[in-house]
């Protein structure tokens, strides 16, 4: 790899944003062999609340189908963006990074049987995110968001927000890497980041 690994959390409220291909079109071109692209879940999670709601089933088997809205997510990045390889679990994203690739993250090996650290709404997106770049050993994680993000607030401010999930930070504090929210408009600051 050519530098630090930066694991990077395109939010769900991007899946029909103008922002989105510019975004992808970055990573795919300045993060090669540094960058891991994890998509949110977007609409498709968005059925997925709205099955539970309507159904009342636990948090087991709405997570796993937050995790295939991800997946689903990730092939939209991809059809997007076709330079992005597609990457199930950590080895295949290894594979990807060591050829120079920036890979998107499909989620797939986070499909549970069993209730666990992931499986609930407090830890969606972001937590996966954060879950990743602790298998990964990456130093930072960006979360891209289509909302604005106040800069004075810290992570535990922006989760009791709701802006980041509310597991977060805990999550976070057991990785130890670097986090950084951003908004989606300002893709030069990322730019500039990934230039140096």
């Amino acid at each position: 790899m050519s530098g630090p690994l930066v694991v990077v959390k395109l939010g769900g409220s991007l899946q029909c944003s103008p922002l989105l291909p510019p975004w992808l079109a970055l990573l795919a071109r300045q993060g090669r062999g540094r960058v891991v692209v994890v998509p949110g879940g977007g609409r498709f999670t968005d059925e997925a609340r709205a099955a539970q709601a309507h159904w009342h089933f636990d948090d087991l088997h709405a997570h796993n189908l937050a995790v295939l809205g991800m997946a689903q997510l990730g092939e939209v990045f991809h059809a997007l963006e076709p330079a992005l390889a597609r990457g199930r679990n950590v080895a295949e994203l290894h594979r990807v990074l060591a050829a120079g690739g920036v890979p998107v993250w499909l989620p797939l090996d986070l499909l549970s049987e069993a209730p666990g650290e992931l499986t609930n709404w407090d830890t969606a997106g972001d937590c996966c995110a954060a879950w990743l770049a602790r298998q990964l050993h990456a130093q930072a994680l960006w979360l891209v968001k289509s909302c604005e993000v106040p800069p004075e607030l810290g992570l535990q401010a922006l989760s009791e927000r709701g802006i980041v999930d509310r597991a977060l930070p805990r999550l976070a504090g057991l990785w130890g890497g670097t986090v950084q929210v951003l908004e989606a408009k300002h893709r030069a600051q990322a730019e500039c980041w990934l230039a140096s």
